[in-house]
Parts: structure tokens; C-alpha cells; sequence
């Protein structure tokens, strides 16, 4: 497959789609949907995935692409907010696990994927580290549950600081 054309201009941020579609509430492509706004990320849970909890906690300043890019007073801010996100994803979803993942390598913007993991009958993996794209459907059917509840319990408790 390899790096793609644009990869200098998508580093640089001179073409970066996370930098330019800035702050949002809900994008269809991909299919996200804010449930936290903190002072330096957003929190988006991905629709239509295969099991329940998948989030990206994005980095909202300047351009960035590795956390070792952030000042330790930014860092600190980031992780304390991909702590809330977190924090309100386990407790509505009860997971029996969390992975947390900062690739980058489709999309060169700082963002970490928060995935909850799950007993063997509910997990698409259980007990392997998975890739997020793995939780998409490949038919493009998304599954039979509310998310919108799922997205309006995630933004209660993550006002109240993840718990």
C-alpha cells in the first residue's frame, strides 16, 4: 500500500482533514458523533461499529502530529481528557477492558482510539490486539441499537468528569 502521495503535506498540516474540518458536532464520513468538548479535544464516538465503544479523543490546537510534539502542559491536558472520555465510556459501557491506541497512520493528526473490549461472546477479538478499522462492518450494515442514547449518556457523564 504504502505512504500516500500527500503524506509530507498531510504532516505538515498544509493537508490535514482533521485541521481543516476544525471543531464539529457530528461528521457522516466518517460517521462520528461529539460527546465530549474539553479546553484541547474533542471526544467522538464512531458510529455503526461492530460492537459498542469505540471513540477517537482528537487533539483541537495547532497541528500536531506525535504527543511528543506537545508541550508537558498540553500533554498533560490531553491525556487528562482522553481520561474523561474514557472514564464516561467505561462506566456506561462496562467493558471488561479498555485499549487505548495513538497511530496516526491514516490520518497524521494526534488522536488516540479508545476502544472497550469485551467477555468472549460479545467481543469481535477476545484477548487480541485489534486494529480499530476491524470494528467497522464490512457490509456497511450498522448494527441494531440506539446509539443516540449511547451518545446523550456519554455526554452526561462526561460533564461530570467521566464517572
Amino acid at each position: 500500500m504504502g505512504w500516500p502521495s500527500n503524506w509530507q503535506d498531510r504532516i505538515s498540516g498544509a493537508d490535514c482533514p482533521a485541521c481543516a474540518a476544525g471543531r464539529f458536532e457530528e461528521s457522516a464520513d466518517p460517521p462520528l458523533a461529539r460527546f465530549f468538548a474539553g479546553e484541547v479535544s474533542d471526544a467522538y464516538l464512531v458510529l455503526g461499529t461492530l460492537q459498542p465503544g469505540w471513540a477517537v479523543v482528537l487533539w483541537q490546537g495547532r497541528h500536531v502530529v506525535e504527543p511528543t510534539d506537545l508541550t508537558p502542559q498540553e500533554a498533560a491536558a490531553f491525556n487528562a481528557e482522553t481520561l474523561i472520555a474514557a472514564r464516561a465510556m467505561q462506566a456506561h459501557y462496562r467493558p471488561l477492558k479498555l485499549n487505548f491506541q495513538t497511530l496516526g497512520n491514516e490520518a497524521p493528526h494526534l488522536h488516540t482510539s479508545v476502544t472497550m473490549r469485551y467477555s468472549d461472546t460479545e467481543d469481535i477479538a477476545p484477548g487480541e490486539d485489534i486494529l480499530p478499522g476491524r470494528f467497522v462492518p464490512a457490509d456497511g450494515r450498522p448494527p441494531a441499537r440506539d446509539e443516540r442514547a449511547d451518545i446523550d449518556a456519554l455526554r452526561r457523564l462526561a460533564r461530570a468528569g467521566g464517572r
